[in-house]
């Protein structure tokens, strides 16, 4: 079995994961679809727009769980350069090689989550801030900004995590009397 192999079948499995958790959250985004352009939840400014943005949360699921389960190996040849046999050394330094290959599946997740919520934020502030009296755009963020720099700091540990995390990695294994092996 190859890195990239194994990196394909783990990104195969998150993307079943998101699958699942797609067809989990369906109906509660499906509900307050149809709540909002029914016009039933009063108070909101344009809450259409509110549908149509569960309606993307909805696709964007489904988008990102398609491109994990069948591309799967095209990311995978992205990520890693290196298509040697996954050979699991005797000097016990394999662990570090696993953990490495977990770490890339793990940015892959906290990407896959955070970009449809930062868009959701991003676009339901912009409507808020649209019907909030000229307030504008700058002061709805300024309100959950918070929601903001949370998704913004995930996207980036996530890809951190993806790149290798080789700080992160050298931290963990550094009592290790070799140079831990770049894992490409």
């Amino acid at each position: 079995m190859t890195k990239r192999d194994l990196l394909s079948m783990a990104l195969n499995v998150l993307g079943v994961f998101t699958l699942i958790h797609f067809v989990a959250d369906t109906p509660r985004l499906l509900s307050f679809a149809v709540e909002m352009g029914s016009g039933k939840i009063s108070g909101m400014a344009n809450p259409k727009l509110f549908a149509a943005m569960e309606i993307v949360s909805l696709v964007l699921y489904i988008f990102f769980s398609v491109i994990l389960i069948f591309r799967g190996d095209v990311i995978s040849r992205k990520l890693i350069r290196d298509n040697s046999d996954l050979v699991l050394p005797n000097d016990n330094r394999w662990d570090e090689k696993i953990f490495v290959l977990a770490l890339r599946v793990v940015g892959v997740v906290l990407v896959v989550q955070a970009i449809p919520n930062l868009l959701n934020i991003l676009v339901t502030q912009a409507v808020w801030a649209h019907a909030s009296a000229g307030l504008g755009f700058a002061y709805a963020l300024a309100t959950r900004w918070a929601t903001v720099v949370q998704a913004v700091v995930t996207i980036a540990m996530g890809a951190y995590l993806v790149s290798g995390a080789s700080y992160l990695v050298g931290l963990i294994f550094r009592d290790r009397s070799t140079e831990p092996e770049p894992i490409d």
